[in-house]
């Protein structure tokens, strides 16, 4: 995967940027639902690849009766560990992790939208078939899918973390723009106007993405003996969520 300023030197940004509660927190309830009821989870383990600064975890790890999460970053990983203290955490890449070590749930979320090639999901989708217990469940998010993403897509917000320090406000642009169709590549450029004490800076940052169709995350699933349902629309919004289990 390709390094990013905003996993790097401009990490922490992260926990100014993304709150646990809101979008998080919906994202998170979602998700659940389709592993089974509250009372069963509790007695569950869960592995999240790719997992961040912990925005899910903080409303993941509660639920649970033990969560690991996996990120390159370890700038990332710090502030996971912070927000999510009952969690353990290993720096890895997904795409070599072997934790010698089984999990009833995996979840993937937008992590997966780096892996550029489809080598490097296949490695991905291994490890978490790797680590699965038999009757196991993987769960992946999809922010985007091919389907649903626009040529160029320009959204705006305004930092509103809720342990935001005092005297710092951060406008965040992000520019989505996905020129070919057919081909997965996103380029997505953020800038981040920070205003801190009466200064302002600005930082940009530059990510390559692969924004795949329904139909290629179907075929990829399958070649690595999953068999899948997808939800999406309604009630699921713009999010594409796969849950599977060993074929």
């Amino acid at each position: 995967m390709i390094p990013t300023r905003l996993y790097g030197e401009l990490a922490w940004l992260w926990p100014v940027l993304e709150d646990s509660t809101g979008f998080a927190r919906t994202f998170t309830d979602k998700m659940t639902d389709l592993l089974g009821p509250e009372e069963d989870l509790a007695r569950k383990s869960i592995l999240h690849l790719g997992c961040g600064g912990g925005r899910y975890d903080q409303n993941l790890a509660p639920r649970f009766a033990r969560l690991v999460g996996v990120d390159q970053s370890a700038e990332m990983l710090e502030h996971a560990a912070k927000a999510c203290p009952t969690a353990t955490y290993v720096q890895s890449d997904m795409r070599e992790l072997d934790l010698d070590e089984k999990f009833d749930f995996v979840f993937i979320d937008d992590a997966m939208g780096y892996m550029l090639g489809e080598e490097d999901v296949r490695r991905a989708l291994d490890t978490a078939v790797r680590h699965l217990r038999p009757d196991g469940r993987l769960v992946l998010a999809l922010d985007e899918v091919g389907e649903t993403c626009p040529r160029l897509h320009t959204p705006v917000s305004v930092a509103e973390a809720q342990d935001k320090p005092d005297g710092l406000e951060v406008v965040y642009f992000r520019s989505y723009y996905k020129p070919v169709p057919e081909d997965p590549r996103c380029l997505a450029t953020f800038i981040f106007v920070i205003h801190q004490n009466g200064e302002r800076r600005v930082e940009v940052d530059e990510h390559l993405t692969a924004v795949r169709h329904r139909a290629d995350w179907r075929r990829l699933l399958e070649e690595s003996g999953l068999l899948w349902e997808e939800k999406f629309g309604g009630e699921w919004g713009t999010q594409t969520f796969y849950r599977c289990r060993r074929s």
